[in-house]
C-alpha cells in the first residue's frame, strides 16, 4: 500500500499533523476530550482506560471497527523512533505551501507510517504514549472511510469527509466535547 498516495487522495495539500489539518479543514473537524472536564493527562489506570474507551468509541464510528488504517507519526529533529510498531520511514513528502511558520516547523519533520487494523493492541500502546506526551503527533486515517483521527495529550481531533456528518457525531459525543464555542 502506498501510504502517501492514500493520504494525498484525501488531503492533497496538507501533512498528517492534527493542528495543521484543524486550521485548514475546520468545517469537517471536531474535538473530543480524552478525560472528563478536559483533564489533559491520565494519572492512574482508570483514567487510561477512560481515555482508551473514548478514543476507541469515536474511532469505531468514524474509522470503522477493524478497518485498515494508516497510522502516521511525525518526528522532529533527532527524536528517536518508538519501537512499539513497525514504523516505516516514508519517502520525503512534497514541500507544502503552508506559510513560513509551518514550513519552518515541517523542515525537520520526518514522517513514519504503520499499517494497522483499528482496534489492534499496538494502537492502545500508541494512545498511552500520546496521553503522557511521549510521542510526536499521530494521525490515523481509515483507508475505507478516509476519515482521520489525531489523538494527542488531552483529546482527539476528528476529521470527517463532509461537514454534514458533524452535527450527528457531536450530538452522539456531546458529553465529551469542549464547552467552548471554538470547540478547543
Amino acid at each position: 500500500m502506498d501510504a502517501w498516495a492514500q493520504w494525498f487522495e484525501r488531503y492533497p495539500k496538507f501533512p498528517p499533523v492534527g493542528h495543521i489539518l484543524r486550521s485548514a479543514m475546520e468545517s469537517c473537524w471536531f474535538r473530543v476530550y480524552g478525560l472528563p472536564e478536559g483533564k489533559r493527562t491520565p494519572t492512574n489506570e482508570a483514567e487510561f482506560q477512560e481515555l482508551q474507551n473514548r478514543y476507541r468509541t469515536v474511532g469505531d464510528d468514524v474509522l470503522g471497527v477493524g478497518s485498515d488504517c494508516i497510522m502516521w507519526l511525525t518526528q522532529y529533529g533527532a527524536d528517536p523512533i518508538p519501537d512499539d510498531l513497525a514504523w516505516t520511514l516514508a519517502p520525503a513528502p512534497p514541500t507544502w505551501n503552508l506559510g513560513s511558520d509551518l514550513e519552518e516547523e515541517l523542515s525537520e519533520a520526518r514522517f513514519y507510517y504503520a499499517i494497522q487494523s483499528w482496534h489492534s493492541p499496538a494502537i492502545d500502546e500508541v494512545f498511552r504514549r500520546l496521553a503522557v506526551g511521549d510521542l510526536g503527533p499521530v494521525a490515523v486515517m481509515s483507508v475505507a472511510t478516509s476519515c482521520t483521527v489525531c489523538p494527542y495529550e488531552g483529546g482527539m481531533d476528528i476529521f470527517v469527509r463532509t461537514r454534514d456528518t458533524i452535527p450527528a457525531l457531536k450530538e452522539k459525543f456531546r458529553a465529551w466535547l469542549s464547552p467552548l464555542a471554538s470547540g478547543l
